[in-house]
């Protein structure tokens, strides 16, 4: 089994993340008010809507800064770069949610309000719970389907966990464990996966925990991160010049290394990637 905490090629890697995000987060941090996204029980906002779905880390709790947190902070870092466009950006959130609630409550917080896309972040409480691996991998499996399978489907993406502050490197593996369900999820449906969980382990424990209000949860600045990753990674390829929202020909879904060769696959058969001859 690999090693978690050594990883000689996330070096620069954490150089250039510390660079490129953390110091803008540290700028940032206090400066955003609540404005830009709603609740997902409040009236339907302008298209095009984005609709994050999850658990208390979604929700936003222990950002003292901001209400919403991430989502609030990513509806308005979009929202100053596409002010031609209202993008209505809902946080559908609830603390203490599982795999099983999110299902519950699909119909009404995500499909009733018609989203171009949605940020499915869930597995936290399922994984701390011990919910079952196989048991939390079909619900995530049936979350999809239903989303794809809805009359207008939106754009997906999943999200990975975060990995937990202060847990043994056995629990830490086991946690990477339970997250693979996510990137394999994500590869065999070939839809994107938002990679949190090797970021935050490649800037090592003491980050881990000045970025954190508890061995769970974000501090604004480590909220103020997430917004910064999640609005680069859909501004790179879903969201257009015009904030049209559209999933890239080919997904930033998990990659050969970790999931094998299905993603890959699932794109050559699809057509979205074409064989290159060996000569």
């Amino acid at each position: 089994m690999r090693t978690l905490l050594t990883r000689p090629i996330y070096a620069a890697f954490r150089v250039s993340l510390l660079l490129i995000v953390i110091l803008p987060a540290l700028l940032l941090h206090g400066r955003l008010s609540a404005a830009g996204a709603t609740s997902a029980g409040t009236a339907v906002g302008l298209p095009p809507t984005i609709v994050a779905i999850g658990d208390s880390i979604t929700a936003g709790s222990y950002d003292t800064d901001v209400k919403g947190g991430w989502v609030t902070r990513l509806a308005a870092k979009l929202n100053d770069v596409y002010p031609q466009v209202h993008l209505a950006v809902r946080n559908a959130g609830i603390g203490g949610d599982t795999s099983w609630g999110v299902l519950a409550r699909l119909r009404h917080d995500v499909m009733a309000v018609h989203p171009r896309l949605v940020i499915i972040s869930i597995g936290t409480n399922d994984f701390n719970s011990g919910v079952p691996a196989p048991v939390y991998a079909d619900r995530l499996q049936t979350i999809v389907a239903r989303l794809a399978s809805a009359p207008h489907p939106p754009v997906l993406v999943l999200a990975s966990l975060l990995p937990f502050a202060g847990l043994t490197p056995a629990r830490l593996r086991a946690e990477e464990d339970y997250n693979d369900i996510i990137r394999r999820t994500a590869a065999a449906d070939d839809i994107g996966y938002l990679d949190l969980f090797d970021q935050w382990l490649a800037l090592g424990s003491v980050y881990w925990h000045t970025l954190r209000h508890d061995s769970v949860h974000p501090n604004p600045i480590g909220y103020e991160l997430l917004a910064s990753v999640t609005a680069a990674f859909l501004e790179a390829g879903y969201v257009g010049p015009g904030g049209d929202i559209t999933a890239p020909a080919i997904v930033p879904t998990c990659a050969d290394s970790r999931c094998g060769a299905l993603s890959r696959a699932r794109r050559l058969s699809s057509g979205k990637e074409k064989r290159v001859p060996v000569e």
